[in-house]
């Protein structure tokens, strides 16, 4: 491993966890304001954060050669989510 592949690894886990986190959080928000169905889509986005991560990890682990479709699949799910948390907080605004 080198220092700028080590250095990418712990910044990636710095960045999960962040996402994950404000997923948690903004969904934990949307409950107590009465948008349970964003609580709820949150809670699902994060389930799939963590199943996708999972499924990185174990094709590093491997070396598969998807991993590179795996890790997408999680940047995905994170913007996904922004977009339709974008859309919802554009509309409360209106």
């Amino acid at each position: 491993m080198t220092k700028p592949g080590l250095i990418h690894l712990i910044l990636v886990g710095i960045q999960a966890v962040s996402a994950m986190a404000a997923i948690i959080l903004i969904g934990l928000w949307f409950n107590t304001n009465g948008l349970s169905g964003y609580f709820i889509y949150s809670l699902i986005t994060f389930i799939l954060l963590i199943t996708t991560g999972i499924i990185s990890m174990i094709g590093g682990v491997k070396k598969s050669r998807y991993m590179g479709l795996y890790e997408r699949l999680n940047v995905v799910s994170i913007l996904q989510w922004l977009i339709v948390i974008g859309i919802c907080f554009y509309n409360l605004k209106s």
